[in-house]
C-alpha cells in the first residue's frame, strides 16, 4: 500500500508521517512476516501501536445471570437452590444453559452438559438435576417437566388454531380428541404418578366442564383400569366432590341427574362409584391398596404414648387414606383439632402436614402425598 513500515521502503518524510501516525488506515492491517518484517522501525511501530492500544480493542467476556423461579442466578449454589425444570429446559433448547457455564467457568459441569443426549425432556432435566446435584424429588421434577410439555403443546396447537382459524366443529372435533387423548394416556401410564398428576391437572384446568358431563363414564373406567388416577382426581377440590357423596346425597343427586329419555343420559351412579372407591381403600382391603398405590403410599404404625407425633412437616399436603378405631390425626400444629376415624375413613381429608397420635403400635396410618 501507501505504507509500509515494516519493510522500511519510504522515503524519509513518509516516514516521519507515519511515525506519527498519520498514514496509518484503520481500516487497514499488516501481517508480519520473516521477509518483509524490518528492525529499524519495529520500535517505532511498537510504541504507536502501545499509544493506539484501542486501535486493537482486547475481548472481553462478559457475564450474565440466569433468571431461575423469578431469581437471579450467578453461582452454582444460586441455581440448586432455585432449580426449575420448566426454566431449564428453556435454557437447555436456547443455549442459554451452556452459555452460562462457559462464562463463568464452570468447566466440569460444562463438560457433563455437553454430554447430555437431548432424547427427551424428561431426560434433559434427570441429567441436569444429576450434573447440578440437585436436592429434590424426583417425582417432583418429573411433575413439572410433564406439566411444562403439555403447556408447551397447547401452545403450540393454540398458535396453529390462530394461524389456520379453524371452524367451530374442527375445534370442537380435536377439544374431545384432545380430552381422549389425556385419558388413554392416562389409562397406558396407570402406575406412573407423575404423569398421571400432570394429565389430571390439563383435565381440571382445560376440560372440566366435559368431564363433569362424563364423570360416571370416567370414574368408572378409571377405577377398573387406572385406579390411581381416582385418587390423583380426590386431591383436586372440583373433582373430588364428583366423586365423594356429601350428607345430602340425596338432593345432591337429583340435581346431578339428567332426564331419563336423554339419549346422551349420565345420570351420576354417585353412590354406587363412590362405595366403590371406599372398598378399594378399605383397611381389609390392604394389599389392593398397596398394589394400586405402590411406592406412593406411606404408612405408619406405632405407639406415641397419647402425645401427638411430628410425622409430616407443615408444607407438604397429604390426603388421609385410612385409620383404625382409637387413633386421631390432624394438620400439623393444628392445637384445637382431633379428627378421630369416623371423621377421617371415606372422606379422604388432606391436611397440611399430619399429627398423628395413637396407643396401639399394630394400628396403620395410610396416607399419600398430595
Amino acid at each position: 500500500g501507501d505504507v509500509n513500515l515494516l519493510t522500511g521502503g519510504l522515503p524519509s518524510k513518509k516516514a516521519k508521517l507515519a511515525d506519527r501516525g498519520l498514514l496509518i488506515k484503520k481500516e487497514r492491517f499488516f501481517t508480519i512476516t520473516h521477509e518483509n518484517f524490518c528492525p529499524i522501525f519495529s520500535r517505532r511501530l511498537l510504541k504507536f501501536f502501545y499509544r493506539k492500544e484501542n486501535f486493537f480493542p482486547m475481548a472481553k467476556t462478559i457475564k450474565f445471570n440466569l433468571i431461575c423461579d423469578g431469581n437471579p442466578v450467578r453461582t452454582l449454589d444460586d441455581l440448586r437452590n432455585n432449580f426449575c425444570a420448566e426454566d431449564m429446559l428453556q435454557y437447555f433448547h436456547n443455549g442459554l444453559l451452556e452459555r452460562w457455564l462457559t462464562v463463568r467457568g464452570f468447566t466440569e459441569e460444562l463438560e457433563k452438559f455437553k454430554k447430555i443426549s437431548p432424547q427427551n425432556d424428561i431426560h434433559i432435566i434427570k441429567e441436569l438435576v444429576k450434573i447440578f446435584g440437585v436436592d429434590s424429588e424426583l417425582s417432583d421434577v418429573e411433575k413439572d417437566t410433564y406439566i411444562f410439555t403439555y403447556k408447551q403443546e397447547q401452545q403450540a396447537s393454540l398458535k396453529k388454531y390462530e394461524e389456520q382459524e379453524f371452524k367451530r366443529k374442527v375445534i370442537i372435533e380435536d377439544y374431545h380428541a384432545g380430552y381422549e387423548a389425556l385419558l388413554d394416556k392416562i389409562i397406558d401410564n396407570k402406575d406412573n404418578l407423575p404423569v398421571i398428576k400432570a394429565a389430571v391437572q390439563e383435565i381440571d384446568e382445560k376440560y372440566f366442564t366435559l368431564f363433569r358431563m362424563q364423570a360416571n363414564r370416567v370414574g368408572w373406567l378409571l377405577l377398573n383400569k387406572a385406579p390411581l388416577a381416582i385418587l390423583a382426581m380426590l386431591m383436586r377440590d372440583s373433582m373430588r366432590e364428583l366423586f365423594i357423596a356429601p350428607p345430602s346425597s340425596k338432593s345432591y343427586l337429583v340435581s346431578m341427574r339428567p332426564g331419563k329419555d336423554d339419549e346422551h343420559n349420565t345420570s351420576f351412579d354417585h353412590i354406587g362409584l363412590y362405595d366403590a372407591i371406599c372398598n378399594a381403600t378399605a383397611t381389609n382391603s390392604y394389599d389392593k391398596l398397596k398394589a394400586i398405590l405402590g411406592d406412593n403410599l406411606k404408612e405408619f404404625a406405632g405407639q406415641t404414648d397419647s402425645y401427638w407425633k411430628d410425622l409430616e412437616p407443615k408444607g407438604k399436603r397429604f390426603m388421609i387414606l385410612r385409620m383404625e378405631s382409637g387413633n386421631y390425626v390432624r394438620p400439623s400444629n393444628a392445637n384445637g383439632i382431633e379428627e378421630s376415624f369416623n371423621k377421617i375413613n371415606n372422606r379422604f381429608q388432606i391436611f397440611d402436614g399430619i399429627d398423628y397420635k395413637s396407643n396401639n403400635s399394630g394400628n396403620k396410618l395410610l396416607y399419600m402425598e398430595v
